[in-house]
């Protein structure tokens, strides 16, 4: 998918209140294995219909995204530190 379609299909996202599995995925741009774990695990509010079938709440996504996305930046410069002191790369991203 190249950049106009990718940016047009989030807007058409973000204007839903509701998002299915594949487009919260796509919202978020995380792999399924991913999003199933933090759903699972309560990180991420989902609405569950039937066994497999999640629904996720864009605001609930937004919100997660903007706490997140602190985080990330935040371990970036704490990782781009660590390198600074010695050889090799800050792989401590899983915690995220």
């Amino acid at each position: 998918m190249d950049g106009i379609n990718m940016v047009l299909s989030i807007q058409k996202m973000i204007s839903k209140e509701v998002l299915n599995f594949n487009e919260a995925r796509l919202y978020l741009q995380i792999s399924q294995t991913r999003l199933r774990k933090l759903a699972n695990n309560g990180e991420i509010p989902c609405m569950r219909t039937g066994k497999r079938k999640m629904h996720f709440n864009s605001k609930d996504l937004q919100t997660w995204l903007s706490k997140n996305e602190l985080k990330s930046h935040s371990n970036h410069f704490q990782c781009s530190a660590l390198t600074t002191l010695k050889k090799g790369a800050c792989r401590d991203e899983r915690s995220l």
